[in-house]
């Protein structure tokens, strides 16, 4: 009786060794996985920052503004030459 006490407890004893082993593994492969995911999270988060600063400029004209001004400017010019079209073919015309 007392013998078979004795393996079963070796070989519960082999059993939780294993299993932490185990264990062991996985939360090595976790603590990788992490350390991936931080240096990748570092990469974005300064990918983002000169995307930001370069579109909004952080105290220059960025992209942003320079294209507002563009269409604004590229707006008016067309509507001037509207304007003169207008007025050359009324005077053809004979209205002007």
């Amino acid at each position: 009786m007392m013998a078979d006490m004795e393996i079963q407890c070796s070989t519960l004893n082999s059993d939780c060794k294993a299993i932490l082993t185990r264990m062991d593994n996985r939360l090595d492969d976790v603590q990788k996985s992490q350390a991936e995911m931080r240096i990748i999270y570092e990469s974005h988060s300064k990918r983002i920052e000169r995307i930001e600063h370069e579109l909004f400029g952080n105290g220059r004209s960025g992209l942003a503004v320079q294209v507002r001004a563009i269409l604004w400017i590229s707006s008016t010019a067309v509507g001037f030459l509207l304007f003169l079209a207008a007025k050359a073919l009324a005077s053809w015309l004979g209205h002007g």
